[in-house]
């Protein structure tokens, strides 16, 4: 095994111990680049299933008090390298509505492609 397999199996291993679900989002066009399996579990997805897709497929968007929590607004935030803690309003992949606690923190990612800077929330029923 090279030392940047150990390095990266190392970091996957950190990240699906957590506790909260872990998802990277792409600054630029919001999409999820990496969900942690126990983010999958809590939205109802499969592995590897949200990979690609936008963000706001995660948004309630009949909840009137989201509309001040869009993710281009969060984006505006985490370009000022502020973290952002939300409650919002999150939706299954059945259509579950349910609330949970959002963190939301930006990186550089060499890694991501475009190199663009990621975010990273996390989330907490």
């Amino acid at each position: 095994m090279t030392r940047k397999l150990i390095h990266d199996s190392l970091y996957e291993t950190i990240i699906e111990k957590i506790p909260e679900g872990v998802t990277l989002v792409r600054a630029d066009d919001q999409l999820i680049v990496y969900a942690s399996k126990k983010f999958n579990k809590l939205f109802g997805y499969g592995d590897g299933e949200l990979i690609g897709e936008h963000v706001s497929i995660l948004s309630y968007n009949n909840d009137p008090q989201n509309k001040n929590k869009t993710p281009d607004e969060i984006n505006r935030k985490l370009e000022q390298h502020e973290k952002v803690t939300l409650d919002i309003k999150t939706v299954k992949k059945d259509g579950t509505p349910f609330m949970c606690r959002a963190t939301f923190s930006a990186f550089d990612c060499q890694s991501a492609s475009k190199n663009d800077p990621l975010s990273a929330p996390n989330f907490d029923p």
